[in-house]
């Protein structure tokens, strides 16, 4: 283990992320994690890491960090213009450094997270199972918290695997205007006629109030038929909940473990790590699917993903 890298600048919101927790939302512990778990597993690929290993998520980029040590690294995910000492540094790429080189991340045009991962990892502790910062309970990750001017991470072990350059094939489609696939949620009935063709009709606005917790969804309402009152009920990510204004929710990554809104969708899995990715300002529809499309579709992408990345999980 040694030092590798100073932040210089954090930007709008740079924290250490990996893979989730799981098996204990029963315990009330969201998963936290990668908001976009697809790009960081990629950029840990490109280096050699296994796909879950810690690195660092850059939102809305203007991030600088100074190496301390030579390290391996690679970018994916929002691509913010990215340079090494004033050199262009690519996407899917790895990249050595020096020590004394210092990395800048621009804001991307497109997309909303931008991710870093170091060969051997960013050194932080495991707990609860993952090394992920989960930011409004303040654990996880350094310190529990964003990172800022001046904290010193530290680099773990390398890796036996080789670093390699990613397929272009799989440079992330990212827009201003999306549509995700959505299957039914337990509370759909509760929503009026209408109300159903505006969800799966839309399109919705993305608040600005939005987070790594949810996407607030504006401009379309929808209406709630059914005025009964829900228990506290479990929701995960990619739940999309209705509140009693008819502004949609869209969990992400560190969105609470039950709810008490209705549950009228859930973006299919397949598609979920996209949800990280969606700015304030771009527009967003859902498509709506059978449970068992969703599961065809997820198979699918698994699929013509494992030879890349054999464990999985986005």
């Amino acid at each position: 283990m040694s030092a590798a890298l100073t932040i210089l600048f954090g930007g709008l919101q740079a924290s250490v992320q990996a893979g989730p927790r799981r098996g204990l939302r029963h315990k009330g512990v969201p998963s936290a994690g990668a908001a976009d778990l697809l790009s960081l597993s990629l950029a840990n690929i490109a280096v050699g890491n296994e796909a879950m290993t810690a690195g660092i998520e850059i939102t809305m980029g203007g991030f600088e960090a100074r190496f301390l040590t030579e390290a391996v690294i690679a970018l994916t995910g929002a691509p913010g213009a990215a340079h090494l000492d004033g050199t262009q540094v690519p996407y899917g790429e790895p990249v050595r450094t020096q020590a004394g080189q210092v990395l800048t991340i621009a804001p991307p045009g497109r997309g909303m997270r931008t991710y870093l991962a170091l060969r051997g990892g960013v050194d932080v502790p495991a707990i609860l199972g993952s090394p992920s910062t989960y930011l409004p309970g303040r654990f996880g990750g350094y310190h529990g918290r964003a990172l800022k001017t001046d904290d010193t991470l530290n680099i773990g072990r390398g890796s036996r695997r080789r670093p390699r350059s990613l397929p272009a094939a799989l440079t992330p489609y990212l827009e201003a205007r999306w549509t995700l696939r959505a299957v039914a949620g337990p509370e759909l009935s509760w929503l009026s006629r209408e109300g159903i063709g505006r969800l799966f009709g839309g399109p919705f606005g993305i608040s600005a109030q939005s987070d790594r917790m949810g996407l607030r969804l504006t401009e379309s309402r929808v209406d709630v038929a059914e005025t009964r009152a829900l228990a506290s009920a479990p929701v995960f990510g990619g739940t999309v909940q209705c509140p009693a204004d008819g502004h949609p929710i869209v969990l992400l990554a560190d969105g609470q473990t039950t709810g008490g809104y209705p549950r009228i969708a859930h973006v299919i899995r397949a598609d979920r790590h996209r949800l990280g990715q969606i700015r304030p300002g771009d527009t967003l529809r859902f498509e709506r699917v059978s449970h068992s499309q969703a599961l065809e579709i997820f198979r699918a992408k698994s699929a013509a993903l494992r030879t890349l990345i054999p464990a999985i999980d986005f």
